[in-house]
């Protein structure tokens, strides 16, 4: 199967709650999209005090408009930050290069 995958394409929230607290709940902009999450390598860096592990991940699917840098995939229980979005050159497939970051410690 080409995209095995479930993801849900999310914005965080730029609105305040009735009581003016920023509320940072994200929003969905587009779900049930079929894709490929594939991890590429994981790292670790040491800080004072905790460990911060970070994965690089590739989600490709059908080639789409309106997805942005400032956007995040949701893939089951994981969220990952888009940091990268490459399109092919026919424009069929959209590539993109995400971390998701996991606190330790």
């Amino acid at each position: 199967m080409r995209y095995p995958h479930r993801i849900t394409i999310q914005t965080k929230n730029t609105g305040k709650t009735s009581t003016g607290v920023p509320d940072d709940t994200p929003v969905v902009v587009l779900d049930g999209i079929y894709a490929r999450v594939s991890v590429i390598t994981g790292r670790e860096k040491w800080v004072p005090e905790a460990s911060e592990q970070s994965n690089d991940v590739t989600v490709i699917c059908r080639y789409r408009t309106g997805i942005t840098e400032a956007m995040q995939i949701k893939h089951g229980d994981s969220i990952y930050q888009i940091t990268a979005i490459i399109p092919d050159e026919r424009n069929t497939e959209l590539r993109c290069i995400c971390k998701r970051y996991q606190d330790r410690g």
